[in-house]
């Protein structure tokens, strides 16, 4: 993969950091939930009070789940590392830390990642971490996919190389957007990835727990997260049109890369799936 390295204007200056918020009162959000359920320390009081509340009313499913979403992120960048994807677009990034998924992959693999986010704290975050990085091109971008063509953003393409395959994670993001935006924004991304490129998608689902779920996103919105759109396998399937479905297609969370998965202790609350673009119009 060519190394793109240009000279830019530091997208992260004016833009507030998590420091800046000390002391205001503030509504939580997703990237600070998932945060405080995954034991960082870049949340506040109002984020803490509602991991409480949702671990109240799952019994520490919630935990469980946050647990099984992050370690879904980091087998799914090894397994298409393994594939030959060495570029990727973490859209909906949250908060990233020195133990970010990517980063635990090994520096041999020369990984490229660009942090993709609409709200300003993690890509500050994302920033003030990258610059640190010693391998690999990376980059991050204030960008509302819905909103915008994330892949032709200047921070976005100056760190991708166009000519070999990309993957881009859609990891617990849909949820918060509408059938139309949702499938809008996933046909525009998909449209200009090369040929090879993998798109990976994580998305909740009350298919299986529907009360459960139905109060646990009451619960978010009265702290002040998003509406939540609940969607089942075949919805999911649906963004992954006219690609090529890896593994088992479409599968519980905690399971997809897990072989020797046996019975579930939980009802499957997340489904996930890995679609690949056909190199030329042939299946692979």
């Amino acid at each position: 993969m060519s190394a793109r390295h240009e000279t830019r204007a530091n997208p992260l200056l004016g833009l507030p950091t998590a420091a800046s918020f000390r002391g205001m009162p503030l509504q939580s959000s997703s990237a600070r939930l998932t945060d405080c359920l995954l034991g960082g320390k870049d949340n506040y009081l109002v984020d803490s009070k509602l991991a409480e509340s949702l671990e109240k009313i799952t019994g520490g499913l919630v935990l469980q789940t946050a647990r099984e979403q992050r370690r879904f992120t980091v087998d799914t960048l090894m397994f298409l590392a393994r594939r030959g994807i060495r570029q990727f677009v973490d859209i909906g990034c949250g908060l990233p830390s020195s133990t970010a998924p990517v980063g635990l992959l090994p520096s041999a693999m020369n990984v490229a990642v660009v942090y993709v986010d609409r709200d300003p704290v993690p890509v500050a975050h994302a920033g003030a971490l990258l610059m640190r990085r010693t391998h690999g091109p990376s980059g991050y971008a204030l960008v509302d996919f819905v909103e915008n063509d994330v892949l032709q953003h200047p921070h976005v393409a100056s760190v991708l190389d166009f000519s070999r395959p990309i993957g881009v994670l859609m990891h617990d993001v849909l949820h918060e957007v509408s059938d139309a935006d949702a499938h809008r924004a996933v046909s525009s991304l998909t449209a200009q990835l090369p040929p090879g490129s993998a798109l990976s998608i994580t998305h909740p689902t009350a298919s299986e727990a529907h009360d459960l779920m139905h109060r646990m996103a009451g619960q978010c919105a009265q702290a002040g997260l998003p509406s939540v759109t609940f969607r089942d396998p075949n919805d999911l399937s649906q963004f992954l049109d006219g690609l090529d479905l890896l593994g088992p297609g479409v599968e519980d969370t905690a399971h997809w890369h897990n072989e020797r998965a046996g019975s579930r202790d939980h009802p499957c609350v997340s489904y996930s799936a890995i679609g690949l673009k056909p190199l030329h119009g042939m299946a692979v």
